[in-house]
């Protein structure tokens, strides 16, 4: 299997993949990890491997192994050159010539390589349109592949490249369907770890962990379907190697790395992130991470050229991470932030950057006005050694409604105006649930609707149960108020025929009257009223037995007013708790417990 080549090698500041310094100078890698390149390089063979990458790269450009097992030169968009501009001082690899195992001779032309391989490993946008697997499958799955790739603890790479390998697969398998999808991200995560872990997880413990949903032959099996599909080609570019690039380029410390990392990882269960390349979530990433810390960092012509982005062609991908952190924090899928709330990683999440009003203007800002990837401040002649920057984008179609629109993500948003109240989401929200009159709506040559004077669709319903069913939508969870009843929302997703919802609701309510009426309710009480004098009074308290307590007392006074000595009568209310076997059982009370009973009730 081809060997991946690290172009940077992280500082002791950051917190994984980092070397081990030996008495003799040599630097080795943890146990966790190696980087094939530090393996291979030795006091016998530095000289020959830097002429082997010289060959390889400046003379043939990189290369690509056909199937017949020959190796042919494969063709780059432009020439990998040197950043002759740069002055020596200014070089952030100065300081690595000493160290043979940086290759530091060699790191821009290795950068340049894997730009141009973004392309080849590219996934399309919109690649789940019109499949069995919708994107919230998909954001389940990555979730639980989260929290398993923490469980096996391995390393960053690992996870990268897993949800590429399960990405890529689906884009190109067009066969296949969702019961089989947790099965492709198992054998994705085992073929990401066997590629980058030098003591890899078992398949069999992997099989184990999908609650034996699937057997080890399964993923055997499987891992042969993808490995076949892809044509082995998963060396894919990972945003965490462009990550670190741009953290030693930019002087980052580990705080402004470890956010960064957070907007990264992050990055990988939005769907609609996916076709943006790898390279440019990188310096997106860490381009956020500056504009919103306390000590805000400038995004210097040094650090453009060597990530190849200038700050104005960012912008609008700083804003995607900024709501896709907003989307997710409030959604079920916690698996990132469970991670990065862990001290080891310097509780990132719990960071107070992360509600600045930095962070907010991000949030808010206007992606139809921005265009980073038309903006004509970007790069379109690139300078000595940069790429050139994208084209524009292609007219796509929404991955659940089929309508024809920008990828602009400005022009994602509606409002809807509901009984008089304004409710901001995405179309991508709306069309959810294809058939439902939400995405009718959206679509508008299915369905017409007036608007207000601001533009937005007019719907004569109640907003208070409106909020629920626009909630389902957006995090497929119901979410209820004490005081709102579930036959009021039930109404309203009847209205806008969400099918998920209303089964739900359905059962809810159908589970709730089953529990009234055959609950565990079944405590029942028996009551007695005695009729007694004050002195009988003491005597009746202190003979109660059997479960019996007093639980009113009522004082009749005497029948004679104009005998002061008469004694007072009192009517003592007592109860004791029963099984319904014993009600069977009843006795009719007699004739005088009848008028005093009445007469107890008249008081």
């Amino acid at each position: 299997m081809a060997m991946r080549v690290a172009p940077f090698i992280p500082s002791s500041d950051d917190q994984e993949n980092v070397g081990v310094k030996l008495r003799s100078g040599k630097v080795v890698e943890g146990t966790r990890r190696g980087y094939g390149l530090r393996q291979a390089l030795s006091a016998n063979n530095t000289n020959a491997l830097q002429k082997t990458f010289s060959d390889m790269i400046l003379k043939d450009g990189p290369l690509k192994v056909s199937n017949a097992g020959s190796v042919k030169p494969f063709a780059v968009s432009r020439k990998p050159v040197f950043l002759d501009k740069l002055v020596e001082e200014a070089d952030p690899d100065t300081v690595d010539k000493a160290d043979a195992c940086m290759v530091s001779g060699h790191v821009k032309e290795i950068m340049t390589y894997l730009h141009d391989q973004e392309t080849f490993y590219s996934i399309s946008e919109g690649f789940l349109k019109s499949r069995s697997i919708l994107p919230i499958y998909r954001k389940q799955l990555l979730n639980w592949i989260f929290e398993v790739h923490a469980k096996v603890n391995c390393v960053q790479e690992t996870l990268f490249l897993a949800v590429y390998l399960i990405d890529r697969f689906t884009q190109l398998d067009l066969t296949l369907q969702k019961e089989k999808y947790q099965l492709v991200g198992v054998t994705g995560l085992w073929l990401a770890a066997k590629f980058e872990e030098i003591y890899p997880p078992d398949h069999v413990s992997l099989a184990r962990m999908t609650d034996n949903a699937f057997q080890p032959e399964e993923l055997l099996a499987m891992e042969k379907k993808i490995l076949n599909t892809l044509k082995f080609h998963i060396n894919r570019p990972l945003a965490c190697a462009f990550l670190r690039r741009a953290s030693k380029v930019g002087n980052a410390d580990v705080a402004h790395h470890t956010l960064a990392k957070f907007f990264c990882e992050l990055s990988l269960l939005d769907y609609d992130l996916v076709s943006i390349p790898p390279s440019k979530i990188a310096a997106a990433s860490l381009c956020l991470a500056f504009h919103i810390s306390q000590d805000t960092r400038e995004w210097t012509p040094m650090i453009e050229t060597y990530t190849f982005y200038k700050k104005s062609d960012l912008r609008s991908t700083m804003t995607m991470l900024a709501r896709t952190y907003k989307t997710f924090k409030s959604s079920k899928y916690q698996a990132v932030f469970t991670k990065y709330s862990n001290p080891k990683l310097l509780s990132i999440t719990l960071s107070r950057c992360l509600s600045s009003p930095a962070f907010n203007e991000i949030l808010t800002a206007d992606l139809s006005l921005e265009g980073d990837r038309t903006s004509s401040n970007s790069l379109s002649t690139p300078p000595t050694g940069i790429a050139p920057s994208e084209p524009a984008p292609k007219l796509v179609n929404c991955d659940r409604c089929g309508s024809s629109e920008s990828s602009s993500v400005g022009k994602q948003w509606v409002r809807l105006n509901v009984g008089g109240t304004v409710f901001m989401t995405t179309k991508t929200t709306l069309c959810r649930d294809p058939n439902s009159f939400l995405a009718r709506l959206r679509r508008e040559d299915e369905l017409t609707s007036d608007r207000d004077e601001t533009g937005a669709f007019l719907i004569d319903r109640d907003p208070a149960y409106f909020g629920p069913v626009l909630n389902f939508l957006r995090h497929d969870k119901l979410v209820l108020n004490r005081d709102l009843a579930e036959e009021g929302v039930l109404e309203e997703a009847e209205f806008c025929n969400i099918t998920d919802l209303i089964k739900l609701l359905k059962d809810q309510i159908t589970s709730g009257d089953r529990l009234s009426l055959t609950g565990d309710d079944t405590k029942n009480h028996v009551y007695r009223v005695i009729h007694c004098h004050e002195e009988e009074l003491t005597r009746v308290v202190y003979s109660m037995s059997d479960g019996w307590k007093v639980e009113q007392l009522v004082n009749l006074g005497s029948h004679y007013n104009f005998a002061g000595d008469s004694p007072t009568e009192f009517l003592c209310v007592m109860s004791m708790e029963c099984s319904p076997a014993a009600l069977n059982n009843h006795v009719e009370p007699s004739d005088r417990a009848k008028v005093l009973q009445q007469k107890g009730l008249r008081m």
